[in-house]
C-alpha cells in the first residue's frame, strides 16, 4: 500500500509539472506573438518611411497603386499594339516595371539577400495584393477548371481546342510536356505532370481521338456484323472517319503516308474493315 501511495504521489506531481510546463509554453507563445506583432508593425512603419524617399521605384509603385485603385488588380497589360504603345507611354513603362519586379522576385534567395530586391518593396507590394507569379496562379485556376470538366464529362475527356480557352490551355500543356520530355526548357514540372496524370489528362490527343472513334465503329460492327457505315448513317462523324481510315489502311499496305500504326491496322482488320472494298497490296503483307 505504501508503494502504491508513493506512486500515486509521483503521478500527481508529474501532472502538476506537465501543467506548469504547458502554462510556460503558452506564456512563451504569447510573448513570441507579441514580439512578432511588434516586428511587423515596425516593418510597416519603416516601409511607410522608405516609400517617401524620392526614387524611380517609389514613383512607379505609386502609379501601380493608382492603377490598382482604378482597375481592381495589378496585372498591367503588357502586350500592346503599336498604336496602343504610342498612345499610352505611361502604361508601357508601368508594364515594364511590373515585369521587372516579377523577375526580381523570382531570383534565387541568395541574390535577394544581397540586396537584389529590398524587403520594404516586398512588404509594399504585398499590401496591394501584387501577384508575383501570375503564370503559376493561372495554371492552378485552369487545372481546377479541368478537374471540374472531367468530373462532369468523364475521366480522360478533354475539352475541344476549337470551342474553349480551356482546350487551348490543354494543348499548351501537351506542348510544354513534349519540350520537358525532350530535355528542353519548359514551365511544366514533374509535380504538374503528376497532378494532370491523377485526373486522367491525355498527353496524346490524336491517339485518344482515334480510340474513341474506333470504339464507336466496334459498337456498330457488333450490332450489324460489318464495318460498312452507310452515307446516311446518323453518326456522320463516324461515317467520315471510316472513309479517311480506309485511305490510311490502303496506305499502310502500300507503305505510304498518312497511314495507321501497326496496332491500329490490326484492330481495324479484326473488324473486317475493308470487306467488299478493293485493296492494293505492296511492300507490306496483310
Amino acid at each position: 500500500l505504501s508503494a502504491q501511495r508513493e506512486a500515486a504521489i509521483r503521478v500527481e506531481e508529474a501532472k502538476q509539472e506537465i501543467i506548469q510546463a504547458q502554462n510556460k509554453l503558452k506564456t512563451c507563445e504569447a510573448k513570441k506573438e507579441s514580439i512578432q506583432n511588434e516586428v511587423d508593425d515596425t516593418a510597416q512603419e519603416l516601409t511607410d518611411l522608405l516609400l517617401q524617399v524620392k526614387s524611380n521605384w517609389n514613383e512607379m509603385y505609386k502609379k501601380l497603386v493608382e492603377y490598382k485603385e482604378e482597375h481592381g488588380h495589378c496585372d498591367v497589360k503588357r502586350t500592346l499594339s503599336p498604336g496602343e504603345k504610342s498612345a499610352n507611354p505611361e502604361l508601357v513603362a508601368l508594364g515594364a516595371f511590373v515585369g521587372k519586379v516579377r523577375l526580381e522576385a523570382r531570383k534565387p534567395e541568395l541574390e535577394r539577400m544581397t540586396g537584389y530586391i529590398e524587403p520594404y518593396k516586398l512588404i509594399a507590394l504585398n499590401r496591394i495584393g501584387f501577384d508575383f507569379d501570375p503564370r503559376e496562379n493561372y495554371w492552378l485556376e485552369n487545372y481546377e477548371k479541368l478537374k471540374s470538366y472531367m468530373a462532369e464529362h468523364g475521366r480522360g475527356k478533354m475539352p475541344s481546342r476549337r470551342k474553349s480557352s480551356l482546350g487551348v490551355w490543354c494543348d499548351g500543356q501537351i506542348i510544354a510536356y513534349n519540350r520537358f520530355m525532350a530535355g528542353n526548357p519548359s514551365y511544366i514540372t514533374n509535380q504538374k505532370i503528376d497532378l494532370l496524370n491523377k485526373i486522367g489528362f491525355v498527353w496524346d490527343r490524336n491517339a485518344n481521338n482515334w480510340i474513341q472513334k474506333y470504339k464507336a465503329l466496334k459498337e456498330f460492327y457488333d450490332s450489324n456484323g460489318h464495318s460498312r457505315v452507310c452515307k446516311n448513317h446518323p453518326n456522320q462523324v463516324l461515317y467520315r472517319w471510316v472513309g479517311k481510315e480506309r485511305t490510311k489502311y490502303r496506305n499502310y499496305l502500300q507503305g505510304k503516308r498518312p497511314c495507321q500504326t501497326e496496332d491500329q491496322f490490326h484492330l481495324l482488320k479484326d473488324l473486317n474493315f475493308m470487306e467488299g472494298k478493293s485493296i492494293s497490296r505492296k511492300n507490306r503483307g496483310g
